[in-house]
């Protein structure tokens, strides 16, 4: 069994007590715990302590930069209401996570959130457990959203690279970066290596962790394919 590393994450709510922290500490420590394939080596705290509340939240900015650089495979939070201030943006966090980052997302209380599970995703990001009727009926509005979107084969979480959301395939458009893509698929078929073929490219500030996303499997380059197609573009044939 392949051994993930695990980053918890914890932040005070409006409605928390500084005793929140503490909590939320222990229960992310003890689900890493009790997981043979998961070892935690970090929590991000963005909750009060000796520095007092930072609103511009830098703890939950790193974590998204440490995950983008691919430091670690699963975050744990105590619950899916840590992730985000309000549920859209708990929504994109979570498409980031697992489409972008391609980084695991669970909660002390209920392992693994299946984004291929509108359910299981919704349940965490609109608070279900707590709901009253109106936010029932806006959680049925939102899976019924999701639900469709992945029979269309839509595209779901942050944008790859290349692209941004729009009417195209999948519902992506390209952006100037997308002749970039194209350049690194063409070093790429070159038989050169990820450094290598961003050296090559007209955008050499282009992180390695962005190249491997880019190349990591066939369907992501499916997905490009469909939008060179439709916009004009070659793109080289598929290769890691």
């Amino acid at each position: 069994m392949t051994e993930k590393i695990a980053r918890g994450y914890v932040r005070l709510s409006g409605t928390d007590s500084e005793d929140s922290i503490p909590t939320q500490k222990n229960k992310i420590r003890e689900y890493c715990k009790d997981r043979d394939d998961v070892t935690l080596d970090k929590i991000y705290n963005d909750g009060k302590g000796a520095s007092g509340w930072d609103s511009s939240r830098e703890e939950y900015q790193q974590l998204k930069q440490d995950a983008e650089d691919g430091e670690y495979d699963v975050l744990v939070v105590r619950d899916g209401t840590r992730i985000g201030r309000d549920k859209m943006e708990r929504l994109d966090m979570f498409f980031d996570l697992a489409n972008k980052y391609n980084v695991e997302f669970h909660t002390s209380s209920k392992g693994y959130v299946d984004p291929s599970n509108p359910t299981d995703l919704l349940m965490e990001v609109f608070e279900a457990s707590q709901a009253d009727d109106g936010k029932r009926e806006e959680i049925k509005k939102a899976q019924h959203q999701i639900e469709k979107r992945i029979e269309k084969g839509m595209w779901q979480g942050g944008a790859p690279f290349g692209t941004k959301h729009g009417d195209g395939p999948r519902g992506l458009v390209p952006t100037d970066d997308f002749k970039v893509l194209i350049e690194i698929f063409e070093a790429k078929a070159e038989g050169l290596s990820h450094r290598e073929a961003v050296k090559k490219c007209s955008k050499p500030t282009i992180s390695i962790s962005t190249v491997h996303r880019m190349l990591k499997n066939k369907h992501r380059y499916e997905v490009y394919q469909e939008i060179a197609d439709e916009y004009g573009y070659n793109l080289p044939e598929f290769s890691k």
